[in-house]
């Protein structure tokens, strides 16, 4: 093979693999979504929103730690929320910027509140800003404004 010609074939690999490593470089990760499974019915917020791991400053995942870190992250994350009464203490309600399915143990098994006594709450129990929301085999209740839940929620309690 004359020079010339090896020259060329040279050339023309090496166009091909910048090519190809540019073309990859740009590709976008695929989305994949997260699972959560709450463990503590204290409301705490996540150290590290967007680490995947929802995990308040004690290492447990509670329901507004799961919630801020699906918000952290893309694709649409499920949140397991075992049997139990969750109730929102820390003044505000959980906000929601990204799809997210709750599912409870069952509508009179898992409640989440805003507060613990009838008539006090100040806020609503959740916030959708951004996202669809879907609530299954759960109870919302004690939430101060009407509605208890904003925009693109859908609830089923089966």
């Amino acid at each position: 093979m004359p020079h010339c010609a090896l020259r060329r074939t040279f050339r023309w690999v090496m166009l091909v693999g910048i090519l190809l490593i540019s073309f990859l470089a740009q590709r976008t990760p695929p989305v994949h979504a997260a699972a959560f499974t709450v463990n503590t019915n204290a409301d705490t917020n996540d150290a590290n929103p967007g680490n995947g791991v929802c995990a308040d400053g004690g290492g447990a995942c509670s329901l507004r730690a799961a919630i801020e870190e699906a918000n952290a992250l893309a694709g649409t994350d499920t949140i397991t929320v075992p049997a139990g009464t969750y109730t929102l203490t820390l003044g505000s309600e959980l906000l929601i910027t990204t799809d997210v399915t709750l599912i409870g143990a069952g509508a009179g098994s898992t409640i989440i509140e805003a507060n613990a006594n009838p008539g006090v709450a100040t806020y609503r129990v959740l916030h959708n800003n951004g996202g669809t929301v879907t609530i299954a085999s759960a109870s919302i209740r004690r939430w101060a404004t009407s509605p208890q839940l904003s925009s693109n929620v859908s609830f089923s309690t089966t």
